[in-house]
């Protein structure tokens, strides 16, 4: 999350140009959307990395993010798209119901982006 783009510009060196944007609140269909505005200009050499889906599955509705992620990377075809799944909430019980939602959203993100 925060200091991700540093770390991997400290990882890839001066030769690649490294930029992140942190949008705390934001559902998938905000990073979704931000990033189309973004990528434009990108190629087939370039890389895009999505983190996105937290917070559609603290409002229940995990379904909605990944059709935007899906939806995403399928209309997108001039550029590398790399998706990070949810992560775990260490600051919740492995048993809890949010905790539960992660490991499935993350389930079938797999599945949608394996087909």
């Amino acid at each position: 999350m925060r200091g991700c783009a540093t770390e991997l510009r400290k990882y890839l060196g001066p030769n690649h140009e490294v930029s992140g944007t942190i949008m705390p609140g934001a559902r998938a269909h905000n990073v979704t959307n931000l990033a189309k505005k973004e990528i434009s200009g990108l190629s087939h050499d370039d890389a895009l990395i999505i983190w996105a889906g937290c917070n559609d599955i603290n409002r229940n509705e995990s379904m909605k993010g990944i059709k935007h992620l899906n939806d995403f990377i399928n209309q997108r075809t001039n550029t590398n798209i790399r998706i990070i799944t949810a992560p775990h909430r260490h600051d919740l019980p492995n048993t809890s119901c949010i905790n539960n939602e992660v490991q499935t959203f993350n389930r079938k993100l797999h599945k949608f982006l394996n087909n």
